[in-house]
């Protein structure tokens, strides 16, 4: 009997986690959604390394994230305090604390970033340092840890249609090729998950862009 393959998923809720995890189970591994709010690291380590003592990981898959796009100055200090420890410090220590289940299995660690990791977008400042500092962290990883049979890939999506918009200023408009679908984005992991070489930086993007502006209230 072959041995179960656990994958850990931050956001599965919802969006791209809900499709990545229906993904996993098409291609049969089990998705261990975490359960612990990204900002609680102490709370957040022992979830998984509990969980990882007694079970074989084999993927860590990072998409809960939050935005913020605002002049940099008017932006609390709580808010991007917020900003980093959901995008950037709970993948990083995420990672840091899989590292060793991931070495007995080979394993492969999946971040899903953003486009704007890899542009310089006005009012994003905050949110992009997040995301460039992700997929900076994931590209330097993997020239630390493919030694040991590791993969690592981070993804950088262009707008994608969920609610990650809700509580924003924009959301992508109704035409269908201005947005990618949550599913797009699954399809990515996959083929990642499935390819014998390592797919180690991937950018996907909208054919068209197409951005709708909210009335305020």
């Amino acid at each position: 009997m072959n041995e179960p393959r656990y994958a850990f998923v931050t956001g599965s809720s919802g969006g791209i986690g809900r499709s990545i995890v229906s993904m996993l189970e098409d291609e049969g591994y089990i998705p261990v959604p975490i359960s612990t709010r990204m900002e609680h690291f102490p709370q957040l380590r022992h979830e998984v390394e509990n969980f990882a003592a007694n079970h074989p990981v084999h993927a860590l898959i990072t998409c809960a994230g939050v935005g913020l796009f605002q002049p940099l100055e008017s932006i609390g200090h709580e808010e991007i305090r917020h900003l980093i420890d959901v995008n950037l410090t709970a993948p990083i220590l995420l990672t840091q604390s899989l590292l060793p289940h991931l070495k007995k299995t080979g394993g492969h660690i999946l971040h899903v970033a953003s486009i704007e990791a890899t542009r310089h977008t006005a009012y994003s400042s905050a949110f992009t340092a997040t995301k460039a500092g992700l997929r900076e962290f994931s590209l330097t990883l993997f020239e630390e840890v493919r030694r040991m049979g590791i993969r690592v890939t981070v993804i950088n999506p262009g707008m994608v249609r969920t609610n990650f918009y809700e509580n924003l200023s924009f959301e992508p408009d109704d035409k269908p090729d201005t947005a990618l679908s949550p599913q797009d984005v699954a399809n990515l992991v996959k083929t990642a998950l499935r390819s014998d070489g390592v797919v180690v930086d991937v950018t996907v993007r909208p054919q068209k862009m197409g951005i709708r502006h909210k009335k305020r209230d």
